[in-house]
């Protein structure tokens, strides 16, 4: 159960419920109500190396007062769904007469362009603080999706990926290791998805968490062979997460 305005009553009412579960709980629901892209933003602010864009619930009337440029996303959109970069009243207008909504998240534009024009966001799962790749999507357009992408099209793209997914645990997970053990600090989900860049600077771009994300090996093995055995180091790190707890729950 993902963290959205429709959970989250029910997130909630189970909190005092979870306090006297009788077996094992993975991501206790206070925590997962900490994934809203406003507390997120704040409960992350500070870490050393990473940036998070810092969203605000924001209602209709009041983004005219916001300083241009600006992203706007409906509550509970994902992967890109009416998530636009607003850069003037014009376009402002246009998006509003589009969504009906009362309240958006409004945030700051990161810019994480690479040098050769073409955005990288990568899907990054944590199971107890400890990242696992689960893939890199490259696209010419800013809001980045992996189905949007292009991946299947472009040889060059999918080689780029293989190369970042085989040396992920040697290379990307070592550099941002302690950013990984400071966000499981401050949001103890024992296991969450998260979509990431870098910047221009090295510094890790944090766009969104969530414990619902969409991890899979589901991509036709003729076009991506490569991934197989890397997802599998993802599912047996679950299973192992699961097996502690049944281990735990059996002692």
């Amino acid at each position: 159960m993902g963290q959205s305005s429709n959970n989250r009553a029910l997130l909630e009412s189970l909190e005092n419920v979870f306090d006297e579960w009788p077996r094992p709980i993975i991501n206790r629901p206070e925590h997962i109500l900490r994934c809203a892209r406003d507390s997120a933003a704040k409960l992350l602010k500070g870490i050393e190396g990473l940036v998070v864009s810092q969203n605000s619930k924001t209602h209709r009337s009041d983004l005219y007062s916001l300083r241009y440029p600006f992203t706007l996303r409906p509550i509970d959109s994902h992967a890109g769904e009416n998530f636009s970069l607003i850069t003037n009243e014009g376009e402002l207008q246009t998006y509003l007469s589009d969504n009906e909504d009362k309240f958006f998240y409004a945030g700051q534009f990161i810019d994480y362009e690479s040098q050769d024009g073409l955005f990288r966001k990568f899907r990054i799962v944590l199971i107890k603080g400890v990242p696992y790749i689960c893939h890199l999507a490259i696209s010419d357009d800013w809001i980045v999706h992996y189905l949007k992408a292009g991946m299947h099209l472009s040889l060059t793209k999918r080689q780029e990926e293989e190369s970042f997914m085989n040396d992920f645990s040697r290379t990307f997970a070592c550099q941002y290791a302690r950013i990984f053990e400071s966000i499981y600090e401050r949001i103890p989900l024992e296991y969450v998805v998260l979509d990431c860049a870098t910047d221009r600077y090295g510094n890790l771009i944090l766009f969104e968490l969530d414990n619902s994300g969409w991890v899979h090996d589901t991509d036709p093995k003729d076009i991506y062979p490569y991934k197989e055995h890397i997802m599998h180091k993802v599912f047996q790190a679950f299973e192992s997460l699961i097996l502690t707890k049944l281990n735990m729950q059996l002692s």
